[in-house]
């Protein structure tokens, strides 16, 4: 989804770049010597990481599976971008924060993933950071949907059309974030030569159940009665955050302009008929 959407967004931001999309069949994260072999191919300047197993419910069962994909597959990529002297794009993601506190989370706040989905991916941030103290950037977002894969949008849109009434999630806060938009941000930082860990997500945030009516408002499905709930109504494997907001300051800083909303984007998603939404 994020790799499609960075291939679509970077060559209007980025005038003049080349931009080579890498698929798993020719380009393995996990294979020390697939990594080699592609970069030395393309000598890329800067390697941007979409790369992640995100099943965060099934990682509860396939610890091994997360942690190859999640963290060694980056710390791989790290290290090799570090041998050729390219700058390496890693993307991370909420879930390294436990969720407990009140208001937003900065970069600089203490970590504390609840599963193994979360706990994958902070140990990725580790041996990216551990790899390439100096050349590299990590970009912690939330709640992504978009074209080019299975994303909440596209689940109550159609669950709403299906089945005409909906339970939802209602004591778990973040904030939704458009593929295309993330890109934008990456492609953005890329241009300020940003390093270290950003936070970068649409601007605003809300609950699953807020998301899912405003989702059901925008494809006219407004009649689709939803019904908001308590985590404990709807148990998963995995242990959500019931607080998923990032603080996005450092990417204004970094940048000038934050994301637009998250409701903007959605609008923009939904209206471009690219899901048939």
């Amino acid at each position: 989804m994020l790799g499609r959407a960075v291939a679509t967004v970077f060559p209007a931001i980025l005038p003049g770049v080349s931009l080579t999309l890498a698929t798993k069949s020719v380009f393995d994260i996990t294979s020390a010597s697939s990594v080699e072999r592609a970069l030395e191919s393309v000598n890329p300047h800067i390697l941007v990481n979409c790369a992640a197993y995100t099943k965060v419910d099934k990682a509860e069962e396939e610890k091994e599976k997360a942690f190859l994909a999640n963290a060694v597959g980056p710390g791989i990529l790290a290290e090799a971008c570090g041998n050729i002297g390219s700058k390496f794009i890693h993307v991370s993601t909420d879930y390294v924060f436990s969720g407990d506190r009140q208001g937003s989370y900065t970069e600089d706040d203490p970590v504390g993933p609840q599963g193994v989905y979360g706990a994958s991916k902070l140990e990725g941030e580790r041996r990216v950071l551990a790899a390439l103290p100096q050349d590299s950037l990590i970009v912690r977002t939330s709640w992504l949907y978009g074209p080019n894969g299975p994303n909440f949008v596209k689940t109550i849109a159609n669950k709403g059309k299906e089945l005409g009434k909906l339970k939802v999630v209602n004591d778990q806060t973040g904030s939704p974030t458009f593929t295309r938009d993330l890109a934008f941000g990456i492609a953005r930082l890329i241009q300020a030569n940003a390093t270290g860990i950003v936070n970068v997500t649409n601007s605003g945030a809300c609950t699953w159940y807020e998301f899912a009516v405003e989702i059901l408002r925008l494809a006219g499905l407004d009649y689709v009665e939803v019904a908001p709930v308590p985590t404990s109504e709807y148990p998963t494997p995995a242990k959500r955050p019931h607080n998923s907001v990032l603080d996005n300051s450092k990417y204004s800083n970094l940048v000038g302009l934050p994301l637009r909303n998250w409701k903007l984007g959605l609008a923009d998603y939904m209206s471009s008929g690219i899901d048939n939404l």
